[in-house]
């Protein structure tokens, strides 16, 4: 889940303004359309997200816990 407001549940947060409270890997403050230099970061912190919901729904198969 993506919003542009901060809540407890959200994954990442896209905004215009800066909010303290949000992990900064999970923040993305753009002030106009994003480079494509962000929208490589924000694709990457995707990608490690989905990764980790994956893990956390499906730990068998996660070969650390062997």
């Amino acid at each position: 889940m993506f919003t542009n407001r901060f809540e407890d549940n959200v994954d990442l947060v896209i905004s215009d303004a800066m909010l303290a409270e949000v992990d900064s890997r999970n923040r993305f403050d753009w002030q106009q359309l994003p480079t494509i230099k962000q929208i490589a970061q924000l694709r990457s912190r995707l990608s490690v997200i989905k990764r980790q919901k994956f893990e956390a729904r499906f730990k068998e198969l996660n070969p650390e816990n062997d």
